[in-house]
Parts: C-alpha cells; sequence; structure tokens
C-alpha cells in the first residue's frame, strides 16, 4: 500500500470514530495509539487531541489503575490484552482509566483487529461506566432503606412470637394458643421472603430498564458495518449496505446490540470467501406491533438443516462452528421484545433476521 493510500484509509477511519458519540481509539501494530476522537480526549480531561495523544503513549500507566477489575496488574494486563484481540480478532472487558484530575474511571472496552492491506490496527470503543454504576448505587440505597423499613413490623411481631413459644416450651405448655404463634411467625417468615424477593426483582427490572437508552439502529449498523469492511475487502468480500435513509428509533441498551450485530456481521465474515455479505432493514406491522428489522445476508457456505434447527442451543458448536454466538444473540434480542430467525441452505449462503420494536419518539439519538 502506498503511503497515500494509507493515509486515506486512515482518514476514512478518523472521520468514523470522530462521527459516533462513543469514546474511540486507535493503535498500530505496535500498541501505539495514533487516533482518538474527541470523545476520548474529553473523557480524559484533556481539550487538545495532540497533546493527549503524545501524553498517553509517554506515561500511559498514569492513565490506568494499578490492578484492573479481574486482579491482575495493568502492566502485564495491557499486555495480554493487546495479544489476545490479534489472536481472537475481537475481545471485550472491563478496564480502569484514570483521568488527568485523578479520578478512576471504569469503561466495557470492545477491542477488534482492523487489517487494512499491510497494516494491522486494533479500535477500540470504550462505555463510561460511572453514570450507570452511580445511578445504580443510589438506586440500592434506596431499595435497601425501603426494605428496611418495611421488615421492622413482621420482625418485632416474630421477636414477640417467638419468645411466647420459648416460654411455653420451657414450662411444659405446648397448646393450640403455642401451634397459633408457630403458625404466625411461619406467615410472617413467607411474607419477609416475599418482600425481599418482590423487591430486589423490581430492583433488578428497573437497572435493566434504566440502561436502555434511544437508539438509531440504521446508524449505529452502519457505523458497525464501516469497521469492518477493509476486513471483508482483505476476503475479497464486498459489503453493501442497503438501509433506507430513515429507520425509526427503539429502545434498548446499546452495548449489547452493538454486540449483536458484530457476532453476526463476524459469522457472516468468517464464512464467506470471495462474496457478498449484504446489510438491509427495514420498518414493519406484526400483530399489530411496529418493529424495525435489520438482516445480514451472506453468500458463504450456508447451514445444513440440522446446524440450523439447533443454531439458537446453548452450548451447541457444531464441527464448522457455523452460528457460534447465536444463542448470545437470541438471548438479548428477546430480552429487548425482539426475534431472531435463520434462512439458510448448504452452499447457498445464510440471511440472519432480528426484529425489535419500535419507539415512538420525535426525536432520536444513536447513544
Amino acid at each position: 500500500m502506498t503511503a497515500a493510500k494509507k493515509h486515506e484509509a486512515l482518514e476514512h477511519i478518523s472521520m468514523t470514530m470522530e462521527a459516533t458519540p462513543a469514546v474511540a481509539s486507535l493503535y498500530d501494530k505496535n500498541n501505539i495509539l495514533i487516533d482518538c476522537n474527541m470523545e476520548t480526549v474529553k473523557l480524559f480531561g484533556f481539550t487538545n487531541k495532540a497533546k493527549f495523544i503524545k501524553e498517553f503513549n509517554e506515561r500511559f500507566f498514569d492513565f490506568s489503575t494499578e490492578y484492573q477489575p479481574c486482579g491482575t496488574p495493568t502492566r502485564e494486563k495491557i499486555i495480554e490484552v493487546f495479544r489476545q484481540t490479534r489472536l481472537h480478532g475481537r475481545i471485550q472487558l472491563e478496564w480502569v482509566h484514570v483521568n488527568i484530575n485523578g479520578d478512576e474511571i471504569p469503561i466495557y472496552a470492545t477491542l477488534t483487529e482492523v487489517e487494512i492491506e499491510d497494516m494491522s490496527l486494533i479500535l477500540v470503543y470504550d462505555i463510561d461506566l460511572r453514570e450507570t454504576r452511580l445511578a445504580r448505587a443510589k438506586e440500592l440505597q434506596a431499595m435497601l432503606t425501603t426494605l428496611s423499613h418495611e421488615m421492622r413490623t413482621p420482625l418485632a411481631v416474630m421477636s414477640a412470637y417467638a419468645e411466647m413459644v420459648v416460654r411455653k416450651i420451657r414450662s411444659g405448655e405446648v397448646n393450640e394458643k403455642v401451634l397459633a404463634a408457630l403458625e404466625t411467625i411461619s406467615d410472617e417468615s413467607h411474607r419477609l421472603a416475599t418482600l425481599a424477593t418482590d423487591t430486589m426483582d423490581g430492583f433488578v427490572k428497573n437497572a435493566e430498564e434504566d440502561s436502555k437508552e434511544i437508539i438509531n439502529l440504521g446508524k449505529m449498523v452502519t457505523q458497525l458495518a464501516n469497521m469492518l469492511i477493509p476486513t471483508a475487502k482483505k476476503q475479497n468480500i464486498s459489503v453493501v449496505l442497503n438501509l433506507p435513509e430513515h429507520l425509526p428509533p427503539i429502545w434498548g441498551i446499546v452495548a449489547e446490540l452493538t454486540r449483536v450485530v458484530w457476532n453476526i456481521f463476524e459469522n457472516a465474515l468468517r464464512h464467506t470467501n470471495n462474496g457478498t455479505v449484504t446489510i438491509s432493514g427495514d420498518s414493519q406491522t406484526t400483530h399489530g406491533t411496529k418493529y424495525v428489522s435489520i438482516t445480514i445476508t451472506d453468500t458463504g457456505c450456508g447451514m445444513t438443516y440440522e446446524i440450523k434447527s439447533r443454531a439458537f442451543e446453548r452450548c451447541y458448536s457444531s464441527g464448522e462452528k457455523t452460528g457460534l454466538g447465536l444463542t448470545f444473540c437470541k438471548e438479548i434480542i428477546e430480552a429487548h421484545g425482539g426475534e431472531i430467525s435463520i434462512k439458510s441452505e448448504p452452499d447457498k449462503g445464510c440471511a440472519i433476521t432480528f426484529i425489535l420494536p419500535q419507539r415512538d419518539f420525535l426525536e432520536s439519538t444513536i447513544f
């Protein structure tokens, strides 16, 4: 690749990173930061991109905690992270950075190897977890306060009746009154268990709902496809984007849906050579509910009937590893109120379609 073509390719990636509100950065074959978007610069407390990149590379370990969430020292973990990314093509993990003010920044990182001719790059997308964790902590505190208040009365009742039962048993009086007291204690203990279970279930449900945002699915899919186009070209695969200019917004968790689209797209590339991967989208109404649909179609090896019928089964993997990760995709899509399906025949390619309920808002943004 000529210097001019390399520059053009890097400019394309730079423009794509800058177009997304997510924190995005790019590393070269030596794991040196060579570019990032302004969201990354702001995350670390800087205002100038060139200054941030220079300082980040000169003193990387000042911008991360000594140990990472997994318990491994950062100096060891960063070597493993880049090695695993180049080995598997893509990994995801939690990381803790430190900004210029010394504040810890917990993030969820997705690292993907991007190959452009003779260049091997690693693209990183980060999701800032601080606001999410702060909201969870406040909600958990409120939940525990409420639970503590609600538990006082049944605990007081149980304590009083238990003391009475103990006195009666010690004096040798086991009568109907004692049995009634034991039934009361049993009833109150069940009420406490139900109260605790319902409270925790409500907390988990609210936590999941709070993580959801308005998503422009068409824009998100396009950005992800653009990241993988260089890899597709290396395999002589053409990527065709056939998405309408405007798709209705949906309501979901960006990180999870990103992983779903990425998994399906990577599967398509893995099982296609010298072919085409087409991404199409549409809106539809089924049984009175409006949905947004995305279909990723490849011209690859396809699936046998047995593989297709079991592709969504947990722990199932065919000898060819066709359909790897589809169980995960199905769980995420269904958790969002949608559906996912496969159309495929041996040597005739594969089409995976998922639909998600529309969210009726006048305005929407990707994140």
